[in-house]
């Protein structure tokens, strides 16, 4: 086998041996902006004026949930929510912090507001328990001029 060939077994299997490892550890790819306009029930645009967070351990995982509280400024979907209503929504993360690399899986949504920050927030009614963040990319960043 010749120096070149050599090379491109080598490279080949290298490729073939690291490739699954990244399909396996892959995130749930964000929703378009069409099937998060479908799947919410409710859209809104507001200003976040207070985010709480609740952090457990759960097996391997390190699990924060978070409640922000959004001042609407619009409504671009849905029934219940008018303008200068503050609704609480709810969304979450994990944090892999067993030993070695994590299994296949999400560290929950992306995109996370700050306080302060206005964001078009796409969301889910749940019955009897307040709107859940559209998951994994419920979050819209809106900067000042875009309002």
């Amino acid at each position: 086998m010749n120096q070149r060939s050599h090379f491109t077994m080598t490279c080949l299997f290298a490729l073939g041996t690291l490739f699954p490892v990244v399909v396996l550890r892959a995130e749930v790819p964000n929703q378009s902006v069409e099937n998060l306009q479908k799947n919410a029930t409710h859209i809104v645009v507001g200003k976040v004026t207070k985010i709480g967070h609740d952090t457990t351990t759960s097996g391997n995982y390190e699990e924060t949930q978070y409640v922000a509280e959004i001042s609407v400024t619009a409504v671009e979907k849905g029934e219940g929510i008018i303008v200068n209503d503050v609704i609480k929504v709810r969304y979450g993360q994990r944090k892999w912090i067993g030993a070695g690399s994590p299994p296949p899986g999400s560290s929950g949504h992306r995109g996370l507001p700050k306080k302060d920050d206005t964001n078009r927030v796409y969301l889910k009614k749940v019955k009897g328990r307040g709107y859940d963040v559209e998951f994994p990319n419920g979050f819209e960043s809106i900067k000042p001029d875009e309002k």
